[in-house]
């Protein structure tokens, strides 16, 4: 799991760093007080223009070493900031799912599909690819789950029996589109399409006030839900899950970057959501190592990640899934997903999109906030990624560490008041990304480019850990 600060750091001393800059002395310590941090914020009127922030023109350069020279930390990136001058803060809260809604994801999931209710019979078309796969085994000797070849020979008899009894087209109803209620509470919808007779795919869609938050998921085909999952799985699978991307079997998609992105584009349009941007992109492969052999094909998708923009400023995309994740024992906040739509593509058209947690925009707090100078930004990074990152046993580092700065990017996170779920802020930070190993460089994390090294509240230096929310 990451390692992230699990408390307010009151009084540390940095080691000293060998470095090609000069570092601040002393850790760079800030109460997390969203009250106070809001006044700071409306300081004045006009807040702080970003072009008088001093942010470097060209990238930012830091390298250093500690003095056991087992901790490296090195940075050549780029720093990125928002199309404007002015930085909002806004308040929101959970949202949920609309009929609306509903019937925005059935016009664009559902076109040229055969729309079929939870018990519709499958067409024989729907067994062949299985029956295919357990012909294939049988033929080469694998068993893979069966325990024998007799197994397996009945598992073919019954799927034979199965394709006899089916009829050759689905047979199409109409979707409800309401919600129904669930026993644990909240509200669900779900949906089914059988595509050319021989696909099926499913909506899932949640309501989920009181909880984590509401989400959908669309996947184009289920049979391939296992390996979809490695790439929405929390923790650090989804980044782990690119290193698929560079093994020799993977298979880009034929359809360009561009053509796709288009695609994605359409599907945000077709959704009716104007305050929503692409704040991310990535390749992405589905593969599960649990089923699949080890010189599978790893089917190549576009991943295309949107989240909402206020005031001309967007929330910055991150791999981080919820705040106040549940297997935390030092939470005392309720877990709460972040919002952030990701849409997968291939050859084919959308082959997933997964929408986690709509919010409410309730209002616009400040149009124009005051904002630290870059200079103070990077002091406090350049302390708290030695903090951060040592692991101390006898005065003694584990093992050797690199750290490598790859972008620095200004945008908007929210932020929660501690103990508060019923709302929170969106407010201007600063995410230095990157990429860490360990062991001599055998694992490499943070390759896909949305790895947060820290996160720095814009407006008071305060460092956040981005899995607790604030």
């Amino acid at each position: 799991m990451k390692r992230i600060i699990a408390s307010i750091i009151a009084i540390l001393t940095v080691l000293s760093l060998v470095a090609c800059q000069s570092t601040p002395e002393e850790v760079i310590v800030v109460k997390k007080d969203t009250e106070r941090m809001l006044e700071q914020a409306g300081m004045t009127e006009d807040g702080t223009a970003v072009s008088a922030l001093g942010i470097p023109r060209g990238k930012y350069i830091y390298e250093a070493a500690d003095t056991s020279n087992r901790l490296h930390i090195k940075a050549d990136a780029k720093v990125i900031v928002p199309e404007v001058e002015q930085l909002p803060v806004a308040r929101v809260s959970k949202g949920r799912f609309s009929y609306r809604d509903m019937e925005n994801f059935s016009r664009l999931l559902g076109a040229g599909s055969i729309p079929i209710s939870l018990d519709t019979p499958f067409p024989k078309e729907y067994y062949r690819p299985q029956l295919n796969h357990l012909m294939e085994m049988r033929q080469n000797g694998r068993l893979d789950k069966y325990a024998s070849m007799e197994e397996l020979d009945n598992a073919i008899r019954e799927l034979m029996d199965k394709m006899e009894q089916a009829p050759e087209t689905a047979q199409a109803i109409e979707h409800d589109l309401s919600f129904k209620p669930m026993e644990n509470g909240g509200e669900t919808v779900n949906l089914r399409w059988m595509r050319s007779n021989a696909v099926l795919a499913s909506l899932s869609v949640v309501n989920d006030e009181q909880g984590a938050g509401s989400y959908a998921e669309y996947l184009r085909d289920v049979t391939r839900r296992a390996e979809f999952s490695t790439l929405t799985a929390q923790g650090l699978s989804v980044t782990l899950n690119y290193e698929q991307t560079r093994n020799p079997n993977f298979k880009k998609p034929a359809i360009s970057e561009t053509d796709a992105m288009n695609i994605a584009q359409a599907a945000i349009d077709g959704l009716d959501l104007k305050d929503f941007v692409c704040t991310g992109k990535r390749m992405a492969a589905l593969y599960n190592s649990t089923i699949a052999a080890e010189d599978g094909e790893r089917q190549g998708l576009y991943e295309f990640m949107f989240t909402r923009s206020v005031n001309g400023t967007a929330i910055t995309y991150t791999n981080e899934d919820m705040a106040a994740d549940p297997g935390r024992t030092d939470v005392a906040a309720k877990p709460w997903l972040y919002e952030k739509i990701r849409i997968f593509i291939d050859d084919e058209g959308i082959f997933a999109l997964v929408w986690n947690a709509p919010h409410v925009l309730e209002g616009v707090e400040y149009k124009a906030v005051s904002l630290l100078p870059f200079e103070k930004i990077r002091g406090i990074f350049e302390s708290m990624i030695v903090v951060k990152n040592k692991q101390v046993e006898d005065g003694t580092l584990l093992r050797d560490k690199n750290i490598t700065v790859t972008e620095v990017r200004l945008g908007l996170m929210r932020i929660i008041e501690k103990d508060n779920n019923d709302t929170a802020y969106l407010v201007p930070v600063w995410d230095f990304f990157g990429t860490y190993d360990s062991d001599g460089g055998t694992l490499v994390i943070g390759e896909d480019g949305y790895e947060t090294l820290l996160t720095i509240n814009a407006v008071d230096g305060s460092v956040i850990d981005r899995t607790l929310g604030y």
